[in-house]
Parts: structure tokens; C-alpha cells; sequence
């Protein structure tokens, strides 16, 4: 939902004790209040030893009162005008507590307060149950809602993996309904998303096991016919820069070498490939080609459990390069609309028609493909929710066998974001406009046999919500749910590519290749170093 503009423009002050969660506390403020939080270093300690909910309402009520009064919180003695917030957490004797405070120049407006016991987790090394930052985050959001009159779907989420936590109680053993209530109780998130991430958890558990001595492999392909206006993925617009083509395939395929001859010295094999982008078929057909066989040569990829290509411009697609794809060994396409109303298509530089979309699906359909993912983003600038169930409606006929719906996010490195900050972005649909969208969306897929089946938030998205993406049974993308859990090694190659080795499920380590072309194609050895080193100790 929108934030509140009932006390816009005046300073927010935090006061922090017991717990290091500035970063965290400073994110999901910002989802209330439109300056960011003047953090207080001084100390902050209230005088008592005992967790607060075994107070007594009298000692309750005089602890109120010393924070009220100001006599333990700095800044908050009425000489610093504005709304003052203090977080204090404390744990003693296997209870801990965590409670906030918020006060509109000294008059109480918010107050929040949870605790859990440490002893009640299965596992000492459960990252949810025994989340310290998380109990003190939702203390901190129940006292943001009262203070803001706001209530946010996710309410104190602002992290980009919540199914994760839903996950994690089906890995203690818990009970479906035992689940929906410590997600409510645990982070304030409404029922019908505690509903929707336990839902995908539970769609996601086949998937959670990768097969033994496999990993994964994401290459990108960072050029497109056109940039789209929402876009912050490295991607490089196929007329200005295509002349580095040749180079930049030379380069991937240094590092396309190097991983076929680790899979092979390690005895690893492919779980699931994902070539993204960019838009790979932006490439040339002889490109695509050249790239396609260079991957089938040196990579097992045949005996891969999946292996998709993002097929996403339809103004890119045509019989060769389709038949290309299909006899590559690819199993699965995504051929993305994001809208099928001309007018957005045109405003959000997509240089395609929606006839066009159609046309590439059908296709795609006579060549072969059986799986074919589409996208769609709800909260495009300059659509309503009748645009948005106008393209649903539209989409219907095709019969996607899976449909990932974004929900817009102004991502710091895309055009929109300038143009929002320059002030000349077209009107944005309002916070209730997306939340329609969205519950449209929602039951177009239920209508469809569509369930949902993997999720993930990102900063700066539109009513704080969520993307989905949604499939038949049998047509989930492994790669999808395998890069959200981050139990599986993925190693990735091309410009900004972010190689993820996970030790057990439990822990990550990570390289980064540079993002920048140019530089990507001189220092690709440099990239395929950092590979080794890495890859060695996994």
C-alpha cells in the first residue's frame, strides 16, 4: 500500500539497543516514511533485567513511561522536533524480546512488542525460527502500522526470498496450519501470502534435493533489439553495439571450455541450463548457432534435467532460429509479452506488436516446444486493471504452459528510474490498481490449471508485493526454483554473470564476472581464474 503522507517531511530519529538491525530497521521504514531514518549512536539501555512480557502491567507501564518521558532514549526529550523511534531488544533466560516505540513529538503513536522463546526452535541453526532480526523487525512494523495506519502485504518482509521461510518449517517437520500461523505471528505478513509462500514451498520440495555431483549453468547473452524502459539487466541494444558479437561469443566460449572440462575432471553433471540475457535471440541465426553448438560440443547438456532459452522478443524470433533452439536440445522457451496492449508496448519501447507475440507462440507450438513460458508485469505505466485483464484475456487462447507474473519494480539501473527522478515518467498505477492486478492474475492462473510454484520480491516494487510465476504440473522451471533456494550450485558465464557455490544448501560463496562488455571480452582469463579458485574448493 501506499505510505502515508501524514507526516511527510518531518525527521525520523532511531534509537537502536540490543541488537545490531540498522540496515534491516532502516529498509522497512522507508516503506512508511519518505525520509530515511537520522540513526541515534548513543547507547540506548532501559533500566530492567527481565523480559518485558513477564512484566507486571505496572512495571509495563512505568518502562512506558520512562520512554515516553525520554529519560533513556537520546534525542527524544522534545529537543529534536519530529517522530522519534526506538528498538530495543533483550534475551534472558531463553526469552527473547524485542519492542518499539514511535513518537510524533513526544506523543505516543506506535508500539509494537514480540518475543519467542529460544528454546521452542527444532534446531539451533534454524535461521527462521530463532530469527533474532526478524522477531525484532515485525516488533518494529506492528509499531510502523499503528503509527501509519498502514498494514503492508508482507508486512516486515523487505527480504527478496520469503518462501525460504516457509521452507524452512516444512524442513522441522511442522504442520500446514501450525505454518500459516508462525509466518502471520513471525513477520506480520497477511494470510493470503503466509497461504501463497507455503503454497510454493510445498510446490518447490521436489526440486529442493538437486540430483547428487550436479550443478547448474546460467549463460548470458547481454545485447536486445531495443532496451525496455523497466530494464536494469545487463543488456546492450543489438545495433549500437553488435559488432562485438564475434568477441563476446569468443569470450563465453573460454569460459563454456573451462566449465565442460571441470564437469568432466569432477565427475559433475547438468541439473538445469538457463540461457538469458539480454535476449539471446537477438543474436544472428549464424550466431545463435555458433553459440548453440559450441555449448552442445563441450557441455553434457543432452543429459540435462532442463534446459531453457529465453526466447522473450518476439520481434526476434523466426522459423530457423526456433528450429535452431528445438534442435539444440532445448526443453523449455520463454516468449514474453509483459503487455499485449499496443500502446504500453510502444511507451515502454518493447518494438513489438501483440500480433506479433501470437504469431512467434503459434510458431513455436508447430516446431515442437511443449513448454513455453510467458511473462507479463503487472503495473506498467499508463495501464489500468482493465488493461491488465485485457492482456490476460488475450493470453488466454495461447494456453502458456507457464506464466511469471512481475509485478513492476523501478529498478535504480533502468531508464525509468531516470525519468521517475527527472519527473517526466507517465502516471504509475496506484498501490490498490496493482494489488488488482495482481489477485487477477492470480485467479486467471487457478482458472487455467495453473499453480503457483515459484516467488520472489525485489526492492522498489510496486504495494510491496511479490513476482510469481506460475505452471502446470510438469512444467515448473527447475532453474527458477533452484536459483531462489539457493541449494544448488549455479555457475555462470557471460557479462554479469554471478556464480553462486553452495555448501550443503547452508552456505554460499560467490564471483562475480565484470558486467561492462568491453571489458568482459579483455579480461574474460581473468573471469575463468576466478572460476578455478572458487570452484576448487567446492
Amino acid at each position: 500500500m501506499s505510505k502515508s503522507h501524514d507526516m511527510k517531511g518531518k525527521p525520523l530519529y532511531l534509537s537502536i539497543a540490543g541488537i545490531d538491525n540498522a540496515f534491516e530497521a532502516g529498509q522497512l521504514i522507508r516503506l512508511f516514511h519518505d525520509s530515511d531514518p537520522i540513526l541515534q549512536t548513543e547507547s540506548v539501555v532501559p533500566e530492567y533485567r527481565t523480559p518485558f512480557v513477564e512484566m507486571t502491567p505496572t512495571d509495563k507501564a512505568a518502562f512506558e513511561c520512562r520512554s515516553r518521558a525520554g529519560s533513556q532514549v537520546p534525542g527524544h526529550s522534545g529537543k529534536m522536533p519530529g517522530i522519534h523511534v526506538l528498538l530495543h531488544a533483550v534475551e534472558s533466560e531463553g526469552i527473547f524480546t524485542a519492542t518499539a516505540f514511535i513518537r510524533d513529538n513526544g506523543t505516543k503513536i506506535g508500539y509494537g512488542i514480540l518475543s519467542f522463546s529460544t528454546a521452542e526452535a527444532p534446531s539451533a541453526s534454524d535461521l527462521f525460527l530463532q530469527s533474532r532480526k526478524l522477531c525484532a523487525g515485525t516488533a518494529l512494523y506492528r509499531a510502523l502500522s499503528e503509527a501509519f495506519g498502514i498494514e503492508l502485504p508482507w508486512g516486515s518482509l523487505t527480504g527478496v526470498r520469503p518462501v525460504k521461510l516457509a521452507s524452512c518449517c516444512l524442513d522441522a517437520g511442522m504442520a500446514q496450519q501450525e505454518i500459516l500461523g508462525i509466518l502471520s505471528e513471525r513477520t506480520g505478513m497477511q494470510a493470503d501470502k503466509a497461504a501463497l509462500v507455503l503454497s510454493v514451498a510445498n510446490c518447490e520440495r521436489p526440486f529442493l534435493t538437486p540430483p547428487d555431483h550436479s550443478v547448474s549453468l546460467y549463460a548470458g547473452i547481454p545485447f536486445c533489439s531495443t532496451r525496455c524502459l523497466y530494464c536494469s539487466f545487463t543488456s546492450y541494444p543489438e545495433k549500437k553495439h553488435g559488432h562485438l558479437i564475434p568477441a563476446y561469443l569468443d569470450a563465453l566460449a573460454k569460459e563454456i571450455r573451462f566449465v565442460g572440462d571441470w564437469l568432466a575432471a569432477n565427475g559433475r553433471t547438468l541439473s538445469s541450463v538457463y540461457i538469458g540475457g539480454g535476449t539471446p535471440t537477438a543474436l544472428s541465426a549464424e550466431m545463435l548457432e555458433t553459440l548453440l553448438t559450441c555449448l552442445d560440443n563441450e557441455l553434457p547438456m543432452r543429459t540435462a534435467l532442463e534446459y531453457t532459452v529465453e526466447a522473450g522478443r518476439p520481434d526476434t524470433l523466426d522459423r530457423e532460429k526456433l528450429r535452431l533452439i528445438k534442435e539444440a536440445g532445448a526443453t523449455r522457451i520463454s516468449i514474453n509479452p509483459q503487455s499485449m496492449r499496443a500502446e504500453t508496448l510502444c511507451a515502454i519501447g518493447r518494438g513489438h506488436t501483440p500480433e506479433q507475440v501470437e504469431e512467434a507462440f503459434h510458431l513455436a507450438r508447430e516446431i515442437g516446444f511443449d513448454n513455453i513460458n510467458m511473462d507479463l508485469i503487472a503495473g506498467l505505466p499508463g495501464e489500468t486493471p482493465d488493461h491488465f485483464r485485457a492482456t490476460l484475456a488475450r493470453v488466454a487462447p495461447l494456453r502458456p504452459d507457464s506464466l511469471t507474473v512481475h509485478t513492476m519494480a523501478v529498478k535504480r539501473a533502468s531508464r525509468l528510474h531516470e525519468t521517475v527522478r527527472e519527473g517526466t515518467a507517465g502516471p504509475s498505477a496506484t498501490d490498490s490498481a496493482v494489488m488488482e492486478m495482481i489477485a487477477d492474475a492470480a485467479g486467471h492462473a487457478a482458472k487455467y490449471g495453473l499453480h503457483p510454484y515459484y516467488l520472489y520480491r525485489q526492492k522498489n516494487i510496486l504495494a510491496n508485493l511479490e513476482n510469481t510465476g506460475y505452471a502446470r504440473s510438469g512444467c515448473e522451471c527447475r532453474y527458477n526454483v533452484e536459483t531462489m533456494s539457493e541449494r544448488q550450485t549455479i555457475i555462470a558465464i557471460g557479462s554479469g554473470g554471478i556464480t553462486k557455490v553452495s555448501h550443503d544448501g547452508k552456505q554460499l560463496e560467490r564471483t562475480f564476472n565484470v558486467r561492462e562488455l568491453t571489458h568482459y571480452i579483455s579480461r574474460i582469463d581473468e573471469m575463468v581464474e576466478r572460476k578455478r579458485e572458487l570452484l576448487a574448493r567446492h
